[in-house]
């Protein structure tokens, strides 16, 4: 198996687990946590390192999402501000 987890998208991540494009945090933690206690107790620990790392990567992609919807939401009020600020002066 490729333990480098560079060479699994974030799709390839969420099958693994079996988890959807949705899934929160607490399920990515949830399930990665007991996939890698099994694996270590099967005496795979470098399948759990990898397991950890496909968790930390889809933790990080799930939080860029998370960063670039607030990023938006504040540029758009920050519009909605400067429009209606214009429309005042306007009046």
């Amino acid at each position: 198996m490729d333990t480098k987890v560079e060479n699994y998208s974030i799709s390839d991540i969420l099958t693994l687990f079996s988890l959807t494009e949705d899934a929160s945090q607490f399920d990515i933690n949830n399930v990665s946590t007991k996939m890698m206690a099994r694996m270590k107790s099967e005496g795979k620990p470098n399948i759990a390192i990898f397991i950890g790392d496909a968790r930390d990567k889809l933790l990080d992609y799930k939080k860029n999402i998370y960063d670039n919807a607030v990023n938006e939401l504040q540029n758009d009020e920050e519009n909605n501000k400067a429009e209606a600020e214009r429309i005042r002066l306007e009046t």
